[in-house]
Protein backbone atom coordinates (compact mmCIF):
# COMPACT_ATOMS: atom_id res chain seq x y z
CA UNK A 1 0.00 0.00 0.00
CA UNK A 2 2.94 1.89 0.36
CA UNK A 3 3.93 2.06 -3.01
CA UNK A 4 0.48 3.15 -4.13
CA UNK A 5 -0.11 6.30 -1.92
CA UNK A 6 3.38 6.88 -3.00
CA UNK A 7 2.67 7.10 -6.68
CA UNK A 8 -0.03 8.61 -5.72
CA UNK A 9 0.75 11.78 -3.85
CA UNK A 10 3.50 12.06 -6.36
CA UNK A 11 0.84 12.58 -9.13
CA UNK A 12 -0.64 15.13 -6.64
CA UNK A 13 -3.78 13.62 -5.38
CA UNK A 14 -4.68 14.12 -1.45
CA UNK A 15 -4.02 11.00 0.14
CA UNK A 16 -4.66 10.12 3.47
CA UNK A 17 -3.83 6.30 5.72
CA UNK A 18 -2.47 4.97 8.79
CA UNK A 19 -0.04 1.98 9.84
CA UNK A 20 0.07 0.47 13.47
CA UNK A 21 3.14 2.46 13.58
CA UNK A 22 5.73 5.12 12.65
CA UNK A 23 8.45 3.52 9.96
CA UNK A 24 10.68 5.20 7.71
CA UNK A 25 8.55 4.64 4.54
CA UNK A 26 5.77 6.27 6.78
CA UNK A 27 8.28 8.99 7.17
CA UNK A 28 8.85 9.17 3.84
CA UNK A 29 5.22 9.44 2.89
CA UNK A 30 4.42 12.16 5.33
CA UNK A 31 7.17 14.41 3.63
CA UNK A 32 5.33 14.04 0.52
CA UNK A 33 2.30 15.41 2.24
CA UNK A 34 0.58 12.53 3.02
CA UNK A 35 -1.64 12.48 6.23
CA UNK A 36 -0.67 9.69 8.30
CA UNK A 37 -2.03 8.48 11.83
CA UNK A 38 -0.40 6.09 13.86
CA UNK A 39 -2.83 2.91 14.92
CA UNK A 40 -5.81 1.36 13.31
CA UNK A 41 -9.31 3.48 13.43
CA UNK A 42 -12.65 4.12 11.85
CA UNK A 43 -12.01 8.05 12.44
CA UNK A 44 -9.15 8.20 10.68
CA UNK A 45 -11.37 7.83 7.38
CA UNK A 46 -13.00 11.27 6.39
CA UNK A 47 -16.49 11.28 6.31
CA UNK A 48 -17.07 13.67 3.73
CA UNK A 49 -15.42 14.47 0.69
CA UNK A 50 -13.29 10.36 0.32
CA UNK A 51 -13.12 9.35 -2.75
CA UNK A 52 -12.21 6.10 -3.23
CA UNK A 53 -10.85 4.08 -0.14
CA UNK A 54 -8.30 1.49 -0.52
CA UNK A 55 -7.02 -1.61 2.28
CA UNK A 56 -5.64 -4.52 2.70
CA UNK A 57 -7.44 -7.11 2.63
CA UNK A 58 -5.04 -9.05 5.14
CA UNK A 59 -6.54 -7.94 8.68
CA UNK A 60 -10.57 -7.46 7.93
CA UNK A 61 -10.95 -6.98 11.64
CA UNK A 62 -10.03 -3.77 11.80
CA UNK A 63 -12.34 -0.84 11.16
CA UNK A 64 -11.08 1.18 8.79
Amino acid sequence: MLAVARVCAERGFAVSGSDVRVSEQVEKLAGLGVAVHTGHAGRHVEPHGTEPVVHGGRRPRRPQ
